[in-house]
C-alpha cells in the first residue's frame, strides 16, 4: 500500500540544460526600470507632439480669421456698391449694429472672427472708408482690411490708434 519513493536520476548535462531554461524563463520579462524608461520616453514624445498641436491649431485660426476677414472686406464692398456708403462715423468692437454690419454675411462673419478673436471696425463721417483689425493668435500681430482693397499683417507695433481714428486705412 505504501509506494516506495520512486526518484529518477538524471544525467548532469540534463540537469544544467534544466536550470539553463528555468533562468531563461525568469530573464524574459522586463524589469521596473527598463519600464519607466519606456513609459518616461513614450511621455516626452507625446509633449513634444502635443506642443506642436497647439502651434498648428493657432495658425489654423489665424488662416480661419485672415479668409473670413476676406469674406467681409468682398462683402463690405457689394454692400458699398448698393447703398452708396459704407454706413455713418462708427467705432465698434462688437458685430451688431447698422449700416456696414447689419448686412447678414458681413455680420456672419465678423461672429466667427469674434470667436478667435477681438475685433475693432470704424467707418470715417463720410461713409466711404472703413477699417477692420483684428489679432491674430498665433504671432500677436493684427490682420488688417481697409475700404481700399488692403488686406495685410500689421505688426504688434502698428499704430492702431491713427488706423482706426484717423486715416481709416491699413498702415
Amino acid at each position: 500500500m505504501f509506494r516506495a519513493s520512486t526518484r529518477s536520476f538524471t544525467s548532469l548535462k540534463n540537469r544544467e540544460s534544466a536550470l539553463a531554461v528555468r533562468a531563461y524563463d525568469f530573464s524574459t520579462g522586463f524589469t521596473l526600470i527598463e519600464l519607466l524608461v519606456v513609459i518616461a520616453i513614450i511621455g516626452l514624445l507625446s509633449s513634444v507632439v502635443l506642443a506642436s498641436l497647439n502651434v498648428a491649431r493657432k495658425k489654423g485660426q489665424d488662416a480661419a480669421i485672415q479668409a473670413d476677414m476676406h469674406a467681409i472686406q468682398i462683402e463690405a464692398q457689394i454692400y458699398y456698391d448698393n447703398n452708396g456708403s459704407y454706413g455713418p462715423n462708427v467705432f465698434s468692437s462688437a458685430c451688431t449694429g447698422s449700416y456696414l454690419f447689419s448686412d447678414p454675411n458681413i455680420n456672419k462673419a465678423c461672429q466667427q472672427i469674434s470667436s478667435y478673436a477681438w475685433l475693432y471696425h470704424s467707418t470715417d463721417s463720410a461713409g466711404s472708408r472703413y477699417v477692420i483689425l483684428t489679432r491674430l493668435t498665433a504671432s500677436g500681430s493684427y490682420w488688417c482690411i481697409d475700404s481700399t482693397g488692403t488686406s495685410k499683417e500689421e505688426s504688434s507695433s502698428a499704430p492702431i490708434f491713427t488706423m482706426i481714428f484717423v486715416t481709416h486705412a491699413c498702415s
